[in-house]
């Protein structure tokens, strides 16, 4: 809303447009720590990807030094 109408408004109008706006601050809030677990979650589950790729990785490195020698 512009000034001009928040000026025009009644007390009453105001506390509704303020209780409205609180609500959707709350709602944003509870979104926000939402997707923050989500975001945790997910970097949870990259690093323990990395660390198998890590455990993996030099395994494979042997085996394909085994295939070049076979071939």
């Amino acid at each position: 809303m512009m000034d001009k109408e928040l000026h025009k408004l009644r007390k009453t109008e105001l506390l509704e447009v303020l209780f409205q706006i609180r609500k959707e601050l709350d709602d944003m809030k509870a979104k926000n720590a939402v997707l923050e677990e989500r975001l945790k979650s997910a970097e949870d589950v990259q690093s323990t990807l990395e660390e198998i790729l890590a455990a993996v990785k030099p395994e494979r490195q042997n085996e394909e030094q085994v295939d070049e020698k076979d071939g």
